[in-house]
């Protein structure tokens, strides 16, 4: 159930997280009322309590030495840190149900509180339904999409679009024993092109947003070139032997293996960040909240800084849909199917990409058996 949590000694304030910090170790404290519905809504269930913004945290407890003015934050340990007893308009820590959740008396911040008697209004909270978070379903555009030259034609979206369409290869859609749509290949040459088209489009968002896709882009039109095959899965199966350099223990860099690990990594970012423009989120909110979700726990602290210096670039939500536009009058509206349309698509990719980098890892493991078998021998 997704609740919001209203402090009862100033209901102008609310219990909520910020999109730029919202991972492990995280901070959590009061935002105002008018913030964005996805910062200060939370998921409970079983004594358990998620921020929307970042269900892989909790809300925790930041040691077991629980006090008075302890703190608290976001982590993704499943500990009795971060249980809590609701109860009597109170979140109690469920190692010590003696303490509260407490807002601060300058509303600065919140920490834990240990009441004598019943709890004041700064260990109240007044608990409240959160309205669901709808994504609009995508649509085909209102009216025709024109050029200067009468073209009917799409955003700078449209062209990655049509590419993901051509490459996902999904299952028959009148089977009725497996109704689910479900890719079970790609079209390597159009997935190979769609990136293409993507590295494209980021470098109209910033300087250098497209870096972080482009290098494992061009390692895979690379040998797409060298040794490509028309089936996506075929091509990458294919090669389970060039990671005998690594010893099978993990996969070699110069692989379609690796490449397809970081570019599903990538396109999961760009999915979460494209589902959350699509609810209505300013760029700043959904960058950070996008690279929580998905790459942050992949980059090192080198690659945070790099890749936040870069997306801090990023304009805000009017001035990017002005430029998904492309040369094209489009209507808001429009735009906005678009970025939909590409949730979905780049959904559709990086489940599949990450389904086959489960099947890869499985084929490598069970080769890695092998050699360790005919190292032990002599044989390898």
């Amino acid at each position: 159930m997704a609740m919001i949590f209203r402090c009862k000694a100033d209901p102008s304030y609310v219990l909520g997280v910020r999109s730029d910090n919202c991972a492990q170790g995280g901070w959590v404290g009061l935002l105002h009322r008018n913030a964005p519905t996805l910062l200060v809504s939370w998921e409970v269930s079983d004594g358990v309590v998620r921020p929307r913004a970042n269900p892989s945290c909790v809300l925790s407890l930041t040691d077991d030495n629980c006090q008075n003015g302890a703190w608290l934050h976001l982590s993704e340990a499943g500990t009795i840190l971060g249980q809590w007893v609701i109860s009597g308009n109170c979140l109690r820590a469920k190692g010590n149900p003696g303490f509260v959740l407490c807002a601060r008396r300058d509303f600065q911040g919140i920490h834990m509180w240990c009441f004598d008697g019943l709890p004041d209004h700064y260990g109240q909270w007044d608990l409240e339904t959160a309205p669901a978070l709808t994504v609009p379903a995508a649509l085909p555009p209102a009216r025709p999409r024109l050029n200067s030259t009468g073209s009917v034609v799409g955003g700078i979206l449209q062209p990655v679009i049509s590419k993901l369409q051509s490459a996902l290869m999904f299952n028959d859609p009148e089977d009725t024993s497996d109704p689910k749509k479900v890719v079970l290949d790609m079209r390597s040459e159009h997935f190979v092109e769609a990136l293409q088209r993507l590295v494209m489009v980021l470098e109209n968002f910033a300087w250098g947003a497209s870096k972080f896709l482009e290098s494992d882009n061009e390692k895979l039109t690379r040998l797409w070139t060298k040794a490509g095959k028309p089936s996506y899965r075929a091509w990458l199966l294919s090669e389970t032997a060039v990671h005998a350099e690594t010893g099978y223990q993990e996969y070699a860099d110069d692989s379609v293996a690796m490449a397809n690990l970081w570019v599903a990594r990538n396109l999961s970012f760009l999915n979460e960040l494209f589902s959350l423009l699509a609810e209505n989120l300013d760029t700043s909110d959904a960058v950070n909240l996008a690279y929580a979700r998905t790459l942050q726990k992949h980059h090192s602290f080198l690659q945070r800084q790099a890749f936040y210096l870069v997306y801090s670039q990023l304009p805000a939500r009017e001035p990017l849909m002005h430029i998904l536009e492309g040369e094209v009058q489009l209507s808001n509206a429009d735009v906005l199917q678009e970025i939909v349309e590409m949730a979905q698509l780049t959904k559709h990719v990086t489940d599949f990409a990450f389904s086959l980098d489960r099947e890869m890892n499985q084929k490598v493991s069970a080769e890695k058996v092998q050699f360790d078998v005919d190292t032990a021998y002599g044989r390898a």
